[in-house]
């Protein structure tokens, strides 16, 4: 058996065979639901050995913005030279379950640039937690960050639980 593996979480479907379930940037908010979010959240329970680890970065509607803020703006080297790839990026709650991101792409060589608007759904850490909490998991923690500070303000708080 691999030693990491790469999957949709709503395809996961193996019994006891992880020792740490991870799922960073957002990814669980791709869920379409609650429902969704207790099914796959379920699944990852049964794929861990007992005493298994559950790692996610939540989006978290209740501390973000309610209007769409201004960019933030990254700049990486591309063909044209160290600040050819323009990065903007901005995020905001549409409800309070709800998170907009808006990523913008430009390759100013290349005269090249890509939009996308994603819609994160059960973007709330207390709900996720307690969706996590019904699926089995014990031992829940809602972080403000890396750090391991109890949340505060932040809009992509991290979730640690047991089995």
């Amino acid at each position: 058996m691999s030693r990491v593996r790469l999957r949709r979480m709503q395809d996961l479907d193996d019994q006891q065979a992880f020792n740490a379930i991870t799922a960073l940037s957002w990814s669980l908010n791709y869920c379409r639901d609650y429902g969704e979010l207790c099914t796959v959240l379920m699944r990852c329970k049964e794929a861990l050995h007992p005493g298994g680890g559950l790692f996610l970065q939540v989006a978290h509607a209740p501390h973000a913005a309610t209007q769409p803020p201004d960019f933030f703006v990254d700049y990486e080297a591309g063909p044209g030279g160290p600040q050819d790839i323009v990065l903007k990026y901005r995020f905001w709650a549409a409800d309070h379950q709800t998170m907009m991101a808006e990523y913008n792409f430009e390759c100013i060589s290349m005269a090249d640039s890509f939009r996308e608007v994603h819609v994160l759904q059960v973007a709330d850490a207390m709900l996720v937690a307690s969706a996590a909490e019904e699926a089995g998991f014990i031992d829940l923690e809602i972080l403000e960050g890396y750090g391991g500070d109890p949340l505060k303000k932040a809009i992509n708080p991290f979730i640690f639980g047991k089995v």
